[in-house]
């Protein structure tokens, strides 16, 4: 399908979308994880994502928000918008800021401050088997006497400077503490909402990519921790969105994301490792 078409076009999506079994007529009542999907483009990925989500998940209630960061199809988040699906809550940013900025947005707004829990997804992820959400859950409460304040699932696909953290889902895996050199590159991390009360909103690092490492660095800062939950597992792309953007984007992050580590490199010599 053409990315330009109109959601409903040629019968896209038409009869494929379930409703979340753990949503009411007031989600309120229901939600314990708000579930945030910024997207700009790959129209087909937000949507498998969603399905997935909706199909693998089953022992926690969650509502998932999504944010459409400026995309240039106007009509697909309408559309996903006025089919009314239980616990899935659409909005559309009218400028291209970036992934920070598309999940500050998410969190800034005070109808969703009753969801405790906050999972922050990338769309070109794929959660994979019944447990990812719990299991992420899990480890991050039985890790909270270590100082661990955020988790993140196991996956194909982390930072070049990480690939020891790459497995296969076959494979088994221990929970792993990130050490100073580390960063949770969000496309599946989970923490409790007050976190960003404590160490602030993601840096509005415009198109960088760079948001997450910065934010993991003011979390050493306040003394908490990030982890990998060894039990769940997602299916990431890595790099999907960005590889889709036009060659003036991809240059503006490349030199936004060369000043922003190099300025983090004369004030923070604990992470001038990643590149």
């Amino acid at each position: 399908m053409d990315e330009k078409q109109e959601v409903g076009s040629d019968g896209f999506m038409e009869g494929r979308m379930t409703s979340n079994n753990f949503s009411s007529p007031d989600p309120r009542l229901m939600s314990s994880v708000e579930i945030i999907i910024p997207f700009h483009t790959l129209y087909h990925k937000v949507v498998n994502l969603i399905e997935a989500i909706f199909a693998t998940v089953t022992s926690n209630r969650y509502q998932i928000t999504l944010i459409d960061d400026g995309s240039p199809n106007h009509g697909f988040i309408k559309e996903l918008a006025s089919k009314k699906i239980d616990g899935l809550v659409c909005y559309r940013k009218n400028e291209h800021e970036g992934f920070g900025a598309a999940v500050n947005f998410a969190l800034q707004n005070r109808k969703n401050d009753w969801i405790p829990y906050v999972c922050i997804m990338h769309s070109d992820a794929i959660p994979v088997g019944p447990a990812w959400l719990s299991n992420l859950g899990g480890t991050l409460k039985r890790m909270k006497d270590n100082g661990i304040k955020m988790v993140s699932a196991r996956s194909n696909y982390f930072d070049e400077n990480m690939s020891h953290l790459v497995t296969e889902r076959s494979q088994k895996s221990d929970d792993y503490i990130l050490n100073e050199s580390e960063y949770l590159p969000m496309f599946c991390s989970l923490a409790h909402r007050d976190i960003f009360k404590h160490v602030g909103l993601f840096n509005n690092i415009s198109l960088a990519g760079c948001e997450s490492h910065e934010f993991a660095s003011r979390m050493r800062d306040k003394g908490y921790k990030q982890a990998i939950a060894g039990s769940s597992w997602i299916n990431h792309e890595g790099n999907g969105t960005t590889n889709n953007l036009s060659p003036k984007l991809k240059e503006i992050l490349r030199k936004t994301r060369n000043e922003y580590y190099e300025s983090i490199n004369i004030k923070s010599s604990e992470i001038n490792s990643i590149d």
